[in-house]
């Protein structure tokens, strides 16, 4: 009897186990493969999305440069009245995905495109606008509207201190 159970447990029973460890090690490298690959295609995906992200981004801030480039080198060859440069900064506002602009004047003190006069002294951004040497690009708090922000500062060239600022809303970037 001792003999039948180890000849069937030799026959049926060894091999069972062999093929229920060989099964599970086959399933085993299956759910690796799959899941390396499945991160592998996440993080091409994230990329993918990320890149398509930052590129609309930058096209939109390379468009409102231009523009304020554009501007600016107009500002710094006439002389024009308030209600020109309100209309101005109007149509950078109208034309660009900026949500505002202002055109600092000097001394703290700036235009916003409503034609409201307010005072940027006080924003921790101003050391860089007013240090007025290429365009600059800050992440921050407008100290506006209370909104987080790109914001983009072009100078005049040829009159210190004048700078025009556009916003653009960091929710634009998602």
């Amino acid at each position: 009897m001792k003999d039948e159970y180890l000849r069937i447990f030799k026959k049926f029973i060894i091999p069972t186990v062999i093929l229920c460890v060989a099964v599970g090690i086959v399933v085993m490298v299956f759910y690796v493969n799959v899941n390396v690959r499945r991160q592998d295609t996440t993080k091409d995906d994230l990329i993918f999305v990320t890149q398509a992200y930052a590129d609309r981004v930058q096209n939109e801030l390379e468009i409102i440069s231009a523009v304020s480039g554009a501007v600016c080198d107009f500002l710094s060859k006439e002389e024009v009245d308030d209600a020109e440069i309100k209309s101005i900064m109007n149509s950078i506002c109208e034309s660009t995905s900026a949500y505002e602009v202002l055109f600092h004047k000097g001394e703290g003190v700036a235009r916003t495109s409503l034609g409201k006069e307010i005072d940027i002294s006080g924003c921790h951004y101003y050391e860089r606008i007013v240090a007025g040497e290429d365009v600059s690009y800050i992440v921050a708090n407008d100290e506006i509207s209370g909104q987080e922000a790109i914001v983009v500062i072009v100078p005049v060239a040829g009159k210190p201190g004048q700078s025009l600022l556009a916003y653009y809303s960091i929710e634009n970037c998602g």
